[in-house]
């Protein structure tokens, strides 16, 4: 094999690995602002009626970048438990929580795919 095909060969697969790497964790950071994470500790989001839960709605806005937002208008009441509220499941800080716990997200998916 050609030295250069060895390179292309390598920077495809480069390539394809970054692109899993980048969708595990976007789906991570979602799962854990929805759902809660025990790697993040986040709570995930009050189930009461759902409509926050479902609000929550992720897109890509470029090949590596990653948005996730709602439109929710009592959702920073939630998440900073304004009002001193009690959750019976999920609760306030799930945003914060996956943003501070985002390093220990990263390192759980590149495992995750460095034992495939």
């Amino acid at each position: 094999m050609p030295y250069n095909g060895g390179i292309a060969t390598h920077s495809r697969k480069v390539q394809v690995r970054h692109k899993q790497v980048f969708g595990g964790l976007t789906s991570e950071l979602g799962r854990s602002i929805r759902d809660g994470s025990e790697l993040t500790g986040a709570p995930g989001q009050p189930r009461r009626t759902s409509n926050l839960y479902f609000s929550w709605i992720d897109r890509f806005l470029a090949p590596f970048r990653w948005q996730i937002a709602t439109n929710v208008s009592y959702a920073p009441f939630v998440e900073d438990a304004v009002r001193g509220q009690r959750f019976r499941n999920g609760g306030p800080h799930s945003l914060k929580l996956t943003i501070l716990g985002a390093n220990r997200v990263l390192a759980a998916v590149l495992e995750r795919f460095r034992n495939a």
